[in-house]
């Protein structure tokens, strides 16, 4: 199932990219107009520009897609009280860029919503890089030699 809200945060900046980039170009696939998806600043994002940004309405569009990434980790439990009301036509994507605290606000915030997923990216390591190397290997359909050197 499609997350409506899915909160992205990790040490693994390259991780980060990859996920919310994959996320956003699936979720704007059904969209017919620019007017469906908006990207905020996160440098300058308030919680109040987000909510009001997740409550308008489509226009055009099946849905709206409300992206902020790239968060810095001392503001995001300031945004938490914008997720208060997503509306069913709507999916966010939030992408903080460090590890949020399982008790965070913002955790709490997109883990206690219906159809809200957190995901936290750590840096990978050991069998998990190798795990990443394989997957990426069939991924892009190279010989399985390409991911063991």
């Amino acid at each position: 199932m499609t997350p409506r809200v899915l909160l992205l945060h990790g040490e693994e900046a390259f991780l980060l990219a990859e996920e919310s980039g994959r996320t956003l170009r699936a979720w704007r696939e059904g969209l017919v107009s620019d007017f469906g998806f908006e990207a905020l600043d996160a440098s300058t994002v308030t919680m109040d520009r987000l909510r009001d940004a997740i409550l308008q309405a489509p226009f055009l569009d099946p849905w709206r897609v409300v992206a902020v990434r790239g968060i810095a980790t001392r503001k995001a439990d300031g945004l938490a009280p914008a997720l208060a009301e997503v509306p069913e036509s709507t999916r966010v994507l939030l992408t903080v860029n460090g590890r949020l605290p399982a008790a965070g606000k913002l955790v709490k915030a997109v883990a206690g919503l219906g159809g809200g997923q957190v995901r936290e990216l750590a840096p990978l390591k050991g069998r998990g890089l190798t795990e990443w190397v394989a997957q990426r290997t069939r991924d892009y359909s190279l010989p399985a030699a390409a991911g063991s050197e």
